[in-house]
């Protein structure tokens, strides 16, 4: 049975949730599973949110800084908290731990705040409650494509989903998941002012494929 309360358990876990940029970019083409195949390489920049989570009693809890930020079933971190918890041999719904989620990244960037919010979940939590770091690592991919990443950080090439990785030889900050400028070591990036979700990305993807007869390997910007 999990116990948080144990003495030798940690009562307060702060823990980053880098921003990331995608310093390259090729859609492959679409998969059986319905994702899409990828080549790309991830880089870890420092622009972050915060979660601190703290040991209580009671049922798990959500706060978020940004009020648009659902705090609830919605939010990956919720969704990472419950499935760690079942992976864990917890019982029922997950308890005795909140978390306090402060936003800095924007929401639907292309920067992949809630999955790095989800795997900064799953690292403190999994301290917490002593889980096995190969059912960490089943729960990540079981979140979305990107959360694996996260719980590597730094220059890393991905295949397939995006999901198998190779680390690199760490390069800094480059790259961008809208547009990208690299100034002494710095990372410039810029957006329209507003969110996209994946799947207007995706459609507008396949249009741009439809129009350029299908080439295979596109590189996406």
């Amino acid at each position: 049975m999990l116990n948080p309360m144990a003495a030798d358990t940690p009562k307060t876990i702060t823990v980053l949730a880098p921003a990331k940029i995608n310093r390259s970019l090729q859609v492959m083409g679409v998969r059986p599973d319905g994702y899409h195949e990828l080549r790309t390489v991830f880089q870890s920049i420092t622009l972050h949110d915060t979660l601190t989570v703290r040991v209580t009693r009671g049922p798990f809890h959500l706060t978020c800084s940004d009020p648009m930020c659902p705090a609830d079933e919605r939010n990956l971190v919720w969704r990472a908290a419950a499935e760690l918890w079942a992976a864990s041999s917890g019982r029922g719904g997950p308890r005795h731990v909140s978390v306090h989620l402060a936003k800095r990244i924007p929401m639907q960037a292309g920067l992949g705040g809630g999955s790095s919010d989800a795997a900064a979940a799953l690292r403190a939590l999994s301290t917490i409650w002593r889980t096995d770091p190969a059912a960490v690592a089943d729960v990540a991919r079981s979140l979305g494509a990107d959360v694996p990443y996260f719980l590597e950080g730094g220059t890393v090439l991905g295949l397939d989903r995006g999901d198998l990785l190779f680390p690199l030889a760490d390069l800094g900050g480059a790259g961008s998941a809208w547009f990208w400028r690299e100034h002494q070591g710095r990372v410039w990036v810029v957006g329209p002012g507003e969110g996209r979700e994946e799947g207007l990305r995706a459609g507008a993807w396949k249009r741009s494929r439809q129009r350029s007869g299908g080439a295979r390997g596109q590189t996406a910007s």
